[in-house]
């Protein structure tokens, strides 16, 4: 570990300080118990490493170490953190700097110690332990010690002398930051000394430093019991010149024995630097007035100069009240005066105050930055309060609250709240060059119809006045406007400007128009199409039909071209039947088959020829039947297929709005952004008339156009923009 201090700290400071670490031990040691902790790296180069446990140093005894290791852009740094637990003056000085002290017997006289060695200043960076933690990681050698008195300071006339100036039991504290050897601060406190049963001396402390701007400083702080009060004084004198200042914190009742007055709070300060000719100042107390204990009247006055840092220059003033009855409630008079004329002036305070930069000369006392002023006024009866701001050279504000405003025979009026109209509104003024904004917000009423919150804004050529409430059955913002002149004959104009409410009502009857409209439009052309299917399929079916006609007369008997042929007509002829010896006794009749040959046309083919001419004829016509059935089913096709290309050509907006539904939804179909309106009031009671409207339809772009607005029938402002998002729906 002492390695590692050697090798990113002790290394890195100035050849002076490092050799002190390498004379006294402290850049080679080992530890027992390490303890180490990583945290989380604040980013991926950062990174944080944490050590402590027990040192063994040759020399030492007694000693804890807490060591922080920080790698930050690109850059490692170890700062190690001491504490000797039990030491002595004269070893510690013996052991870095390798000289013996010992005319001083106090030197040896235990103490508790704790150094921080860093090459750097760490600010974000604290270590562990009872005196470690009151070190912050600076760039050199930081220690501070504090030590006790011993029970017998035996022969020592030195701590004879501090224990009887500053008690046995008093701790002193040895601060020092050692940056190199022409560079450093050394500081020395006391503890808690009692100076008597009311008065203790604490924080006593003498600074020296150094350097750049060398200079030697005494700081201290007093607490006195009775009265409980705490002063603060501390002086500086350096190059850099001189600097004194005194705190008074408390306040000190009855003071210089008066009774009516108090004084406390108090600051005194002065800086002299050199070249600059005038000194700094810094002056204030809070003065308390009055017998009657709550009833005070309380001021409070500070002021600050700084020749040189004009931020630093500032004034607070504050009463706590300042009216007739204010002064003679802090003395506990009783006097009949008129309570108008009583409250007039300031009862409930004013203050006022003026910085640059925000300042607390003391605590609890806050100087903003800029120019304030704050009060309640009371003119016979008539009250009203301000709050004043000034940032020069841009911006100027005022707030007031005052009495209820009863403009043109109550034409115009408006006060705190419908609930209680006896107190006034709030004015809000607010002055940027060249503009100048006056609001006063409260409740109103207009023309004694319109009743609600309210704000009334003049500008530099109109009255305006915003109302917010049921307007048609739903919330509206109304802008009520007149120009400059008399508000008895002025003409109010009303500009509008329509809530979510009435948007979200008015898209959803647009919806359910574009619905209604793509469901007849669907039912439509779904049934053209069913028609057309229908007609199809007997169109298909005669036209097979048909075929089979057209194959049946393709498949027909040919008549055939019959040739003749010989045949033979038969006849009876005499004959004789029976003969005896040669003679015929029985004569008869016998037939002849062929007694004549004669030639004819072949009666099989003709018989062939009749048949097949009796089949052709059926089936001739059985083909015509079919074609005069296609023909039909053509003619009823065609027409259903008109009836449809119709129906789309009628319903295409419709059929468009069906597709949007199937692609976005319902609530894809139109989103309406804004709907405002300017007309005069009159128009605007009617409930009809022009106005602009800012929508997107179907997911396009945002259009804005005029609309005819009719606050009494949505529906048919609905049917409108259903038009608007799919014309002929």
């Amino acid at each position: 570990m002492g390695e590692i201090l050697t090798q990113f700290g002790a290394a890195i400071l100035p050849d002076d300080l490092s050799s002190v670490l390498k004379s006294s031990g402290l850049d080679s040691f080992r530890i027992d118990g390490p303890v180490v902790e990583v945290p989380l790296a604040r980013s991926s180069n950062d990174f944080e490493m944490f050590f402590a446990g027990e040192p063994v140093i040759a020399g030492w005894s007694g000693v804890t170490l807490n060591a922080a290791v920080i790698s930050a852009d690109s850059s490692t740094a170890v700062a190690g953190g001491f504490e000797f637990v039990n030491t002595n003056f004269a070893g510690l000085i013996k052991s870095l700097t390798g000289v013996t002290v010992s005319f001083i017997s106090l030197l040896d006289q235990s103490l508790q110690t704790a150094v921080v060695i860093s090459p750097r200043t760490m600010t974000d960076v604290a270590l562990t332990g009872s005196l470690l933690s009151q070190l912050q990681v600076k760039k050199g050698v930081s220690v501070i010690a504090v030590f006790s008195f011993p029970d017998d300071c035996k022969s020592d006339l030195m701590c004879q002398f501090a224990t009887s100036a500053l008690g046995a039991d008093a701790r002193l504290q040895l601060r020092s930051t050692i940056t190199s050897a022409s560079e450093f601060v050394i500081a020395a406190a006391v503890s808690d000394i009692s100076l008597g049963s009311s008065l203790t001396l604490s924080e006593a402390a003498l600074e020296f430093e150094i350097g750049a701007e060398t200079s030697v400083g005494i700081s201290g702080t007093l607490d006195l019991n009775n009265p409980d009060l705490v002063f603060i004084g501390a002086v500086r004198v350096g190059v850099q010149g001189l600097e004194l200042s005194m705190k008074m914190v408390g306040i000190w009742e009855n003071a210089f024995g008066i009774n009516w007055l108090s004084f406390g709070n108090a600051v005194i300060s002065m800086s002299i630097k050199p070249g600059v000719p005038l000194p700094g100042l810094e002056l204030g107390a809070e003065v308390q007035i009055g017998s009657k204990a709550g009833k005070e009247l309380v001021g409070q006055a500070y002021v600050g100069f700084d020749p040189v840092l004009s931020e630093n220059n500032y004034y607070y003033g504050s009463i706590s009240s300042a009216s007739i009855q204010g002064i003679l409630d802090a003395f506990g008079m009783s006097v009949s005066i008129p309570r108008p004329l009583a409250q007039s002036g300031f009862p409930k305070g004013l203050s006022s105050s003026f910085s640059l930069a925000e300042q607390e000369p003391v605590p609890g006392v806050i100087v903003p930055a800029g120019f304030r002023l704050n009060g309640t006024i009371n003119i016979l009866g008539y009250e009203m309060s301000a709050d004043i701001s000034l940032n020069p050279p841009t911006e100027f504000t005022i707030d007031m609250n005052m009495d209820p405003l009863n403009l043109a025979n109550g034409l115009f009026q408006l006060y705190r709240s419908k609930n209680d109209p006896n107190k006034g509104p709030r004015f809000y003024a607010n002055v940027k060059p060249p503009s100048v904004t006056l609001i006063a917000e409260g409740y109103a009423k207009v023309l004694g119809t319109i009743e609600q919150s309210a704000s009334l804004e003049i500008t530099n050529t109109q009255y305006i006045m915003t109302v917010t409430g049921p307007f048609f059955g739903f919330s509206a913002t109304l802008k009520v406007y007149a120009s400059y002149g008399s508000l008895r004959s002025a003409a109010f104009e009303v500009y509008g400007l329509l809530s979510s409410t009435w948007r979200t009502k008015i898209a959803d009857e647009v919806k359910k128009v574009i619905k209604a409209g793509a469901d007849a439009a669907t039912k439509a052309i779904d049934n053209a199409k069913e028609d057309v299917r229908k007609a199809q399929e007997k169109f298909d079916k005669v036209n097979d039909d048909l075929t089979s006609a057209e194959n049946a007369v393709k498949n027909l008997c040919k008549i055939k071209s019959c040739g003749k042929v010989s045949t033979c007509i038969g006849c009876t002829k005499p004959t004789c039947c029976k003969k005896k010896w040669g003679t015929c006794i029985v004569p008869c009749v016998k037939w002849d088959n062929c007694c004549t040959k004669v030639s004819v046309t072949d009666p099989t083919c003709e018989a062939y020829n009749v048949g097949c001419a009796a089949t052709r004829q059926t089936a001739l016509a059985a083909l015509d039947a079919a074609k005069a059935t296609v023909n039909a089913a053509k003619v009823s096709l065609n027409v259903v297929k008109a009836t449809l290309s119709a129906a789309e050509a009628t319903y295409k907006a419709g059929s468009d709005a069906a597709s949007a539904i199937a692609r976005l939804g319902l609530e894809g179909l139109i989103n309406i952004q804004k709907i405002e309106f300017d007309v005069t009031i009159g128009v605007a009671a009617g409930g009809q008339f022009s106005g602009t409207l800012q929508a997107s339809f179907v997911g396009g772009n945002t259009q804005t156009f005029s609309f005819n607005l009719r606050l009494k029938s949505i529906s048919s402002m609905a049917k409108d923009l259903a038009q608007k998002a799919f014309p002929g729906i």
